[in-house]
């Protein structure tokens, strides 16, 4: 959502953030009080956070509620993230005052996910759809056509322009493994079934075997974290990779200085996450986004509206969710090397034709504001002395 309020502040939309802190069980205090600040571009408010999750829901309900009633004026429109218990007091407020906010769904409740959360969900999302703006913000065109919505914007992300001497000499750094250097892959975020693990795990299994072992010809970095002993199955990984030709290297969570300095010394990056998976349905990857904007080549599942965004021109997409179609991907990258540092720069000329910030800024802002004119085609100049909360 930053990357969003980012993007309308760039054109003239007084845009800022209101949220709540979260404050862990280790945490050395157990109450925070308000808190404004300037982070990354944007004017943020917090409200008094309280370590104890009970207590911080209820609290939260209510200091929400009570900001719609009083500090809620009739020209600012209100954008909520998702959809969340402590929102329902605000939301009705805004709904009742004849100013309904607009829910931005970044996904939709899950028909897997059982147990007491699973219900809540499902009961919170036809609530925030009925007493919010008829027109909504979401994720994919495939999600907007699920919920059968008829009055949407798409919003995948947004980033901001890198200066040319900022950006990664993409050409440069592919002739590096076309030289003999090994190839660099990137898989990471958060590692589960959904988002590929078993599909990753197979298919590095099978580069073990066929890969020559003369030297490293591919080198893979991992990041983020998981449950259900996704650790130990990198680490194995890792100790398999011995006296073979790849080497795999885990780095768990990283700040995020660190995180960006292991995916630009990569080539190529890893979005896995599984078209027919409930997660793969009701949401968009935004690791897409995130790869293709640093000039990494892609290479994907073809889940959500990924095929629809990119092609074999700028992006390697998989047929089949499968550890073989992935191995085999991956063994074509290493031999066709030379080709695809063109591919690499057309994807991240194509994500920043896609999700530029002053564009989806435009775009949003249109939206959000009631004007109706093209998503592509924005030209008017927004109307100042709104704010967008």
């Amino acid at each position: 959502m930053t990357s969003v309020i980012r993007a309308m502040r760039s054109v003239g939309v007084r845009s800022y953030l209101v949220s709540f802190p979260v404050l862990g069980r280790g945490a050395k205090i157990s109450v925070t009080g308000t808190v404004r600040l300037r982070g990354g571009g944007i004017p943020q408010l917090y409200f008094p956070g309280i370590r104890d999750r009970y207590f911080r829901k209820i609290a939260s309900l209510f200091l929400f509620g009570l900001y719609c009633l009083f500090r809620v004026r009739p020209s600012d429109h209100i954008v909520v993230y998702n959809f969340a218990f402590e929102y329902i007091l605000g939301v009705m407020v805004l709904y009742f005052r004849r100013q309904p906010a607009i829910l931005d769904i970044e996904d939709s409740p899950r028909i897997d996910e059982t147990g007491f959360r699973g219900a809540v969900n499902r009961i919170l999302f036809p609530l925030f759809c009925r007493i919010t703006a008829t027109r909504k913000l979401v994720v994919s065109e495939r999600l907007a056509k699920d919920l059968h919505l008829k009055d949407y914007c798409v919003v995948y992300g947004a980033i901001e322009s890198v200066p040319v001497s900022r950006q990664i000499d993409v050409a440069s750094h592919w002739s590096q493994v076309a030289g003999g250097a090994p190839l660099s892959l990137h898989y990471g975020g958060s590692l589960c079934v959904e988002t590929g693990l078993d599909l990753f795990c197979g298919a590095v299994e099978r580069l073990f075997r066929v890969v020559p072992r003369d030297r490293c010809y591919l080198r893979i970095v991992v990041t983020g974290f998981g449950g259900f002993g996704s650790s130990d199955r990198i680490k194995k990984l890792q100790a398999l990779s011995k006296h073979t030709g790849i080497s795999v290297e885990f780095y768990g969570e990283l700040t995020r200085p660190e995180y960006l300095r292991l995916m630009i010394s990569c080539h190529a990056a890893l979005a896995l996450k599984l078209p027919d998976s409930e997660m793969g349905k009701t949401t968009f990857p935004s690791k897409v986004v995130e790869i293709t904007s640093l000039g990494l080549l892609l290479i994907s599942t073809s889940v959500s509206d990924v095929p629809q965004l990119f092609d074999r021109t700028n992006a390697v997409l998989l047929s089949k969710a499968s550890a073989s179609e992935l191995a085999s991907t991956i063994c074509s990258v290493l031999n066709n090397a030379a080709d695809m540092a063109g591919v690499a720069i057309r994807g991240r000329d194509r994500a920043y034709d896609l999700f530029g910030q002053k564009a989806v800024g435009l775009m949003v802002s249109d939206f959000v504001l009631g004007r109706r004119v093209s998503k592509r085609r924005v030209s008017e100049k927004i109307a100042q002395g709104s704010r967008l909360v």
